[in-house]
């Protein structure tokens, strides 16, 4: 039973069919080991179980007349029967000798060591101790061999037939068993992680629905504040001016009918940079409005009256106010409003302020005479151009200057060559 797990251990681990085992009992082998071991006063204490591969052809000899060194054909270590404690090993061997079938012979022995001999390298190594005596064992630790002296220390129990396959499948009921559990708990645990994925999925899309539902209540919730907000501004931007801020004369950086120019426009309105208006307006806003200062600046250049009173319009519609529907009777619809910072105040040149005594009642508006203005600006253009055109003429002047002082100096070093050559051809003459 021992010999048959053995097998089937190396069967499961080498790819291994066992196709026969044979049991032997050779009553004159037992005989004549029993004899030998009492000859040599071996007793029972040195068996050891060895294995030893074969040819088919010699296994008939070797039942009947025993195992001998002569069907042997390995001598590295000197003569003997060589033996094995590894089954690997000697089935090793037997698969070099395998039959037409491809079964390998592999012999189980009982094998009585006796004395022993310690070899460590190949040679031609005796069995005689050196002093009359005699080894009954030459052992070989690192190739796992015995070297047996005589056949009577072997016994043979039995032969195992073997077939080296590619692959073999070898399941017992408890391996089958031990799968189909292994297989099953692997089933469960697959249905179990089905499951908590499928529970996760479900409370994300009921938390993703919650979610939505309260984002759809939040954005309502601030479409309505928008809305209300809205309504707030836009009804305090209808408020009506009290008569206290409407018709001031001063607004802290202008006064009423000053004579300014627009600056600072913003981006709608930056083709008004530079016109030139009056004061017609000054008017302050509500507290609940920022109490802002604002200013209506009626243009001297009449052709922007048309598009001031349209986008004014196109506001009040909108919006339904934008300030002259409530900044008085004052207001006109071609004023441009802007505020304190967007305007500069120009009454120290005579014309301006000739002008503005000119225009200071809307009833006797006429459109103004500029021609100083003009001729004082094409004046100061003319002078401009001049400085520019000065300048030009000495940056020229100063780059040929140094292009010629360039060139001279070029020329100078040509010269200093030149005589320094003439000088060494004297020296050579002479």
């Amino acid at each position: 039973m021992k010999i048959l797990q053995t097998l089937i251990d190396h069967q499961a681990e080498k790819c291994l069919h066992v196709v026969e085992i044979e049991q032997i009992q050779n009553k004159s082998s037992l005989f004549m080991q029993r004899l030998h071991s009492q000859n040599h006063e071996l007793g029972d204490s040195g068996l050891v179980r060895v294995y030893h591969g074969s040819a088919h052809k010699s296994l008939q000899s070797i039942v009947g007349e025993g195992l001998s060194g002569k069907f042997g054909k390995r001598k590295a270590y000197g003569p003997g029967i060589y033996l094995t404690p590894d089954f690997n090993i000697a089935l090793g061997y037997a698969r070099n000798v395998s039959d037409a079938n491809g079964n390998s012979y592999v012999l189980v022995l009982q094998y009585q060591l006796g004395r022993i001999k310690q070899i460590r390298y190949p040679g031609d190594h005796t069995f005689d101790d050196g002093a009359g005596g005699f080894f009954n064992t030459k052992e070989v630790r690192s190739e796992k061999y015995y070297i047996a002296s005589n056949d009577s220390q072997v016994l043979l129990t039995a032969i195992v037939a073997v077939k080296h396959v590619d692959k073999v499948v070898v399941e017992t009921a408890a391996m089958k068993q031990a799968a189909l559990a292994a297989a099953e708990q692997l089933e469960q645990d697959r249905q179990t992680r089905l499951q908590n994925a499928r529970e996760a999925d479900q409370k994300w899309q009921d938390g993703a629905q919650e979610r939505q539902k309260r984002f759809v209540e939040a954005q309502e919730l601030l479409d309505i504040e928008r809305t209300k907000h809205k309504e707030r501004i836009l009804q305090q931007k209808k408020e009506s001016l009290p008569p206290s801020n409407t018709n001031l004369q001063d607004s802290g950086a202008v006064r009423l009918h000053d004579s300014v120019m627009l600056q600072k426009m913003f981006i709608k309105h930056r083709h008004l940079n530079n016109e030139m208006g009056i004061v017609r307006l000054i008017v302050r806003e509500t507290e609940r409005n920022g109490g802002k200062t604002f200013v209506m600046v009626e243009l001297y250049n009449a052709a922007r009256h048309a598009a001031i009173s349209q986008n004014n319009v196109k506001n009040e519609t909108r919006l339904g106010q934008t300030g002259y529907s409530r900044y008085g009777d004052n207001m006109r619809h071609h004023y441009f409003i802007c505020n304190s910072k967007q305007i500069e105040r120009d009454s120290t040149t005579k014309a301006f302020d000739e002008q503005r005594k000119a225009i200071a009642q809307p009833a006797t508006y006429a459109t103004p005479d500029l021609s100083d203005v003009k001729k004082e600006a094409k004046c100061v253009r003319a002078k401009a151009k001049c400085a520019r055109a000065k300048a030009n003429s000495q940056a020229r002047a100063a780059s040929k200057a140094k292009q010629k002082a360039v060139a001279s100096g070029s020329k100078a070093k040509q010269l200093a060559a030149s005589s320094d050559n003439d000088s060494d051809s004297d020296s050579d003459s002479d």
